[in-house]
C-alpha cells in the first residue's frame, strides 16, 4: 500500500486546504443538544404510570423494530413542546428499559451486565428473560447486548446449580 504524499507547500491544493474553515462542517454543541432532545415519551405500568423522555432516533439506531415517533409539535410563541406518548410492549419492566436506555445513551456494556446480575437470584432469571425478550422484539442490532445477556444467563444457571441441594 502506497503511503499518502503530503500536499506541497504553496500549491493550489495546499492553499485550498489551509483556507478552508473545517469548523463550519463540525456539529456544534448546541446543534447536538437540539438533535438529542427528547422526541417522545415512553410510558410504563399497569398501576402507577412512569414516563421517560427519550429521543426515538437514538433507539432507532440500535433497534430495527422501534416504533416511529409521531410528530412533535413545537409552539414558538409559548416556547412549549408537545411530545407524543407511547407504550412499547417489548418493555415488560422499567429496569429492562432503563438498562437499554443506559446503554444506548452511554455505551457502557459493563453497566448493563452488572444490572443484569443485580437482582436477587430468584428474580434474576425473570429479569434476564425479560431483557432477552426485549432484545428480540425490538430487533436490537448490537451484538454486545446479546453477549451480555447470554453470559448473565449462564452465570445465573451456574449459581442455581451450585445452590441446589
Amino acid at each position: 500500500m502506497k503511503k499518502p504524499r503530503p500536499i506541497p507547500y504553496g500549491s493550489k491544493a495546499f492553499k485550498y486546504v489551509s483556507d478552508y474553515n473545517f469548523a463550519q462542517i463540525s456539529t456544534s454543541a448546541l446543534q447536538m443538544e437540539t438533535l438529542l432532545r427528547p422526541t417522545m415519551l415512553v410510558a410504563f405500568g399497569p398501576g402507577e404510570l412512569q414516563i421517560y423522555p427519550v429521543n426515538h432516533l437514538i433507539f432507532a439506531v440500535y433497534c430495527a423494530n422501534f416504533p416511529r415517533s409521531r410528530t412533535t409539535s413545537i409552539e414558538p410563541d409559548s416556547g412549549s413542546t408537545t411530545l407524543p406518548l407511547e407504550r412499547i410492549a417489548a418493555f415488560q419492566s422499567v429496569p429492562v428499559f432503563e438498562s437499554l436506555m443506559e446503554y444506548f445513551y452511554g455505551g457502557d456494556i459493563h453497566l448493563v451486565y452488572a444490572r443484569l446480575l443485580s437482582p436477587p437470584l430468584n428474580e434474576r432469571k425473570v429479569f434476564i428473560r425479560c431483557f432477552w425478550r426485549a432484545l428480540f422484539e425490538l430487533e436490537v442490532v448490537d451484538q454486545y447486548l446479546y453477549v451480555a445477556a447470554c453470559v448473565a444467563w449462564e452465570d445465573c444457571l451456574m449459581q442455581f446449580q451450585c445452590y441446589e441441594p
